[in-house]
């Protein structure tokens, strides 16, 4: 049984055409669960149109009494979701036609994946492929080859969230494991992965199963499209913008411990070393010194939490401050 976990909030523009997307799936879901948090606009409308134009594809709204946030929102989407495997998606992408098929296909095929990420095309609001931007793109730093499936480490998600909601299938375990151990400090998507790392159960297949739609009213973006290249630049080489990750990762861990997750002996010290990495890296900042990377675990989770262009921004935001 396939059930998808959606949320929505104000999204009439696009949420019409991202469902009819999940409806037209070359294997059909079982159940479309959304919960919307309290919208003002049609999207509830829309919804309910569409629920008496597709009886067959059980799509079920629920409305919030108030609003929840998008974190608390899935939250309650998964919850609700009886499935086998249950699809994350936002209110305003479009699923290629085989997503459900062939990511479903991956995860039958290989019993230890509880969490599996694809890839993903952008678009702009008008359903345009973005310039430049017409095949497969990523989140993720790490080496990787398309159509390559690959489990993701513990450490890698603990520097950076690559993969976001829209993306993922988990399986029912997963699911559970996620509402016993849900925080709203972060964001559910991240939690899902570094849980599904911690259990060794977390792969990326690198293929584009879905169009990621960039406009203005993301919830969660890809910041850098649609700026300029200068103002880009500009950002980088602020404190707020080269701290922001670091200061991200430290409330991940954070998280992490309050969350009574049980954690086995290496994955507390994976997760002490790179508190202390990401302390070091933040000093390193305030008193424009460059980190010194003798160390070896700053060695080993500053080049994955930075790129080679990264890494040379840090030296010089560090000898200008």
């Amino acid at each position: 049984m396939i059930s998808v976990a959606m949320t929505t909030y104000n999204g009439e523009k696009f949420v019409q055409e991202q469902i009819i997307s999940i409806i037209n799936q070359t294997k059909k879901v079982d159940e479309i669960i959304i919960c919307d948090d309290c919208s003002t606009d049609h999207t509830t409308e829309i919804i309910q149109s569409l629920q008496n134009q597709y009886k067959d594809f059980n799509i079920k709204l629920y409305f919030n009494e108030k609003n929840l946030g998008y974190r608390e929102n899935f939250k309650k989407a998964i919850s609700l979701c009886t499935g086998d495997y249950i699809f994350l998606s936002d209110q305003d992408d479009i699923w290629k036609e085989k997503k459900i098929e062939e990511m479903t296909k991956k995860m039958q095929m290989n019993a230890n994946i509880e969490v599996l990420a694809s890839s993903f095309t952008y678009i702009d609001e008008n359903s345009t492929l973005l310039k430049g931007e017409e095949k497969n793109n990523t989140l993720y730093l790490g080496n990787i080859v398309d159509k390559q499936l690959k489990p993701i480490k513990f450490e890698e998600l603990l520097v950076h969230n690559y993969f976001q909601g829209c993306t993922l299938v988990m399986n029912k375990a997963m699911k559970e494991i996620f509402l016993t151990y849900f925080t709203n400090q972060i964001p559910h998507d991240w939690l899902i992965v570094i849980l599904s790392a911690a259990r060794q159960s977390m792969y990326f297949w690198n293929s584009p199963l879905s169009y990621y739609r960039i406009h203005s009213n993301n919830t969660i973006g890809v910041d850098n499209l649609g700026k300029s290249k200068f103002s880009i630049l500009k950002e980088k080489f602020t404190y707020t913008f080269r701290s922001k990750y670091a200061r991200d990762g430290l409330n991940l861990i954070n998280a992490l411990c309050d969350s009574q997750f049980p954690f086995d002996v290496d994955r507390i010290q994976t997760m002490k070393e790179c508190e202390e990495f990401f302390n070091a890296y933040l000093v390193s900042l305030q008193k424009g010194k460059m980190i010194d990377l003798s160390n070896a675990s700053y060695r080993k989770y500053y080049y994955m939490f930075r790129t080679k262009n990264g890494a040379l921004i840090d030296r010089i935001y560090c000898l200008l401050h």
